[in-house]
């Protein structure tokens, strides 16, 4: 039996305690805002009345003391600040800052796939999920070109092209203005319809 010893390095990736000891180190962050965290991501959330002072740099200073004492990093680089307000708010905050370093201040982000606005319209998201869903139809082409079966087709349809179309949209979908949900529906149309056709 041999004897023990410290590993300095990290935890080997796709082992099954990796998942397990994040959790350890990371289930038990909080602040005094909405807190919500996917893995590695951590969002928070404040909701201001009108003039009503922000708390929310103490709030990520806690999070950074948190995690320093979890022996984990934040990534400053990676930190961003969306504020989502009335177009007749005037009101102005502080910039906030993480490590000495000011957070950049971004009108849109892409969270857990969606590209959110501060404006929430959806016409970035849109256009995102349509050029991608664009480059799948190509590939979708190729793949008859070269006489792959017409169930693999409808296979690939489903599973790539549709999963893109449609992801999250419950979030989205309902806030769609006509033109851009007309749109939308007629890409995913053209596709199940041209697939319709080779399945004949």
């Amino acid at each position: 039996m041999s004897d023990w010893t410290t590993l300095t390095g990290a935890m080997l990736q796709g082992s099954w305690l990796g998942p397990l000891m994040f959790l350890v180190l990371t289930n038990d962050l909080s602040a005094a805002c909405q807190v919500h965290k996917f893995v590695d991501d951590t969002t928070l959330t404040e909701v201001l009345g009108v003039d009503q002072p922000s708390r929310i740099q103490d709030n990520l200073d806690d999070i950074v003391t948190q995690s320093a004492a979890s022996l984990m990093n934040t990534n400053a680089k990676k930190t961003k600040e969306m504020r989502l307000r009335a177009r007749a708010r005037k009101q102005q905050y502080q910039d906030l800052t993480l490590e000495g370093n000011i957070i950049e201040n971004v009108k849109s982000y892409k969270l857990l796939g969606i590209h959110v606005t501060e404006s929430l319209k959806w016409d970035v998201h849109i256009t995102v999920m349509l050029s991608k869903a664009f480059k799948h139809i190509h590939f979708l082409k190729q793949l008859r070109r070269v006489g792959v079966s017409t169930a693999d087709l409808v296979t690939y349809c489903n599973s790539v092209i549709r999963s893109v179309l449609e992801y999250a949209c419950p979030v989205w979908h309902s806030s769609l203005t006509t033109c851009r949900a007309v749109t939308a529906n007629r890409e995913t149309a053209e596709t199940c319809i041209s697939v319709h056709f080779w399945r004949r």
